[in-house]
């Protein structure tokens, strides 16, 4: 009786340490991802009492209603040493359970089964957006085109009864941070509209948060997800949010401006002696001017102008051949100073039936003698208009001198005496014995200039411009500027002589003992 109690104390105590290993040696629930129509992914974490050349099997089978019914095989790969494996997917629209099995020359031992549908844990292709657009009549608001790829992993159903979400990422050049909203597909749609737009031309239209700052460049990208694994971020867009009206006190930001960036298109047409259409254009033009070789004949020519929003209609011109007798059009043109930065033109115009309006061109001539062009088309019925630059220059300052620079900084004139957009700077260095100065243009956007080459005494003054031309001036400064002392200049200027007077002395001194020593050779004295 004692030794059958033994023993069977001894089989519990055997099972006891086997069923601890194999416990120990147990791989944890494997955690799978599907890729639709690709593959799946599975890993799992070994056992605490997993040695090194542990061998690892992984099965997938296939389900029908729970994890006991087992069906066909989907997929098994062996690993040593290795907590993942992948394998091919047919369908997404299944059911699989899945299991681990550690084995070494000692035990082997099972994961607990993993039971578990695709779509549960699918990972959405990367969306690929198709377009970005503003919202008419809601400037706060974009609308996003998300395109449907091949091989999706979700039905039109899935997709327009919002079981979809989406994370939507925005930022501009001027608040790089990014922001983040998040939403589900169609829910901005009806179902049967939905299905509808899915069906025709495989997209769906999102709406951002209107909550955008009106007519500024929007950089957007998007992810989605069916159950808890985020899809890789899509492919970036950029597009502007709808126009508002701006305060015509301040320049605009600089996401505003490449939103408010015009592109011209010019064309002309000339019909030659013989009766052949020539034709010359200059196209995408960010510059107001463009040059067209036409020929000697009568030439219609036609402008457009262009922003983010598309192009406005084109503004005609007909240019006379040199043959064609020009009318007199004009009685009488006057310009008066109305202050310190605006002129008054005025004229009155001969009758004519076919006046259709008038050309005010004038020029801006500054110290530097620069010519700048201006214009502006005003309609038949006009008879005057007032020409306005900037009525004070930018605040100078010189903030720092090198030996051979100066550091410029400047705030930009009050906005009451801008009347207008700042488009550019100009930055006059005049010698103090020279008539005519050096000219630098600077961007609006900056308010600080390095002006390096210098030396001597110089008179440093700045204008503002903006479409009617060329602002007052600021007051100057007059800066000196002592001119490049570098190391070499030095050891030139300064050195070099000193070391040639330094030898010049030595060679006095060493001729002056020589001659002394001839001296008492010769005529020694007793």
């Amino acid at each position: 009786m004692d030794r059958v109690c033994l023993t069977q104390i001894a089989l519990y105590v055997g099972f006891c340490c086997a069923a601890a290993k194999e416990l120990l040696l147990s791989p944890s629930q494997p955690r799978c991802v599907f890729i639709a129509y690709d593959k799946v992914t599975c890993h799992w974490t070994p056992g605490r009492n997993s040695p090194a050349d542990t061998v690892y099997t992984l099965e997938a089978n296939m389900t029908k209603f729970d994890c006991n019914s087992f069906g066909k095989r989907a997929f098994s790969c062996t690993r040593i040493n290795h907590t993942h494996c992948s394998g091919s997917m047919s369908s997404p629209a299944r059911q699989y359970s899945v299991r681990v099995t550690a084995q070494t020359a000692e035990a082997t031992a099972s994961s607990p089964t993993l039971c578990v549908k695709a779509l549960d844990a699918v990972k959405l292709r990367r969306p690929v957006l198709s377009d970005l657009r503003p919202v008419r009549d809601e400037p706060r608001c974009v609308e996003l085109q998300w395109h449907k790829p091949v091989k999706f992993a979700l039905t039109h159903q899935n997709i327009c009864d919002r079981f979809v979400n989406y994370q939507l990422q925005y930022s501009t050049d001027d608040q790089p941070e990014v922001h983040t909203v998040e939403g589900y597909l169609g829910e901005h749609l009806e179902r049967l509209q939905c299905e509808a737009s899915l069906k025709t031309d495989r997209t769906v239209h999102l709406r951002s948060p209107c909550s955008l700052s009106p007519f500024t460049q929007y950089t957007v990208r998007l992810r989605l997800r069916y159950g808890s694994i985020w899809s890789e971020w899509s492919n970036q867009l950029q597009s502007c949010s709808g126009m508002a009206v701006f305060s015509p006190t301040q320049s605009p930001p600089t996401s505003q401006k490449a939103c408010t960036s015009l592109r011209f298109n010019a064309y002309c047409q000339s019909e030659e002696s013989h009766g052949a259409l020539q034709t010359e254009s200059c196209s995408n033009m960010t510059s107001t001017s463009c040059q067209l070789t036409l020929p000697m004949e009568r030439s219609s020519c036609s402008l457009t102008m262009c922003n983010s929003a598309g192009c406005s209609p084109a503004a005609w011109l007909t240019l006379p051949a040199p043959t064609d007798k020009l009318l007199r059009a004009m009685n009488t043109v006057s310009v008066k100073a109305l202050n310190d930065s605006s002129l008054e033109v005025t004229w009155s115009a001969l009758s004519q039936p076919s006046l259709t309006g008038f050309l005010l061109e004038w020029e801006s001539v500054t110290k530097a003698d620069k010519h700048d062009l201006h214009w502006e088309r005003l309609n038949q019925n006009s008879s005057s208009s007032i020409i306005t630059v900037p009525s004070a220059g930018p605040r100078l300052q010189v903030k720092e001198q090198s030996s051979s620079a100066v550091l410029v900084v400047w705030e930009p004139p009050p906005v009451e005496e801008q009347h207008g957009f700042i488009t550019q700077y100009s930055l006059y260095c005049q010698k103090d014995n020279n008539a005519t100065s050096e000219v630098d243009t600077v961007s609006d956007e900056t308010q600080s200039y390095r002006r390096t080459g210098l030396s001597g005494v110089y008179q440093i003054y700045m204008t503002a411009h903006t479409v009617a031309g060329e602002g007052r001036a600021s007051p100057p400064q007059w800066v000196t500027v002592e001119g490049d002392y570098s190391e070499r200049t030095i050891l030139v200027n300064v050195l070099l002589p000193l070391s040639i007077v330094v030898l010049l002395l030595l060679i006095i001194a060493a001729c002056r003992q020589s001659h002394k020593r001839l001296k008492y050779t010769h005529y020694p004295i007793f």
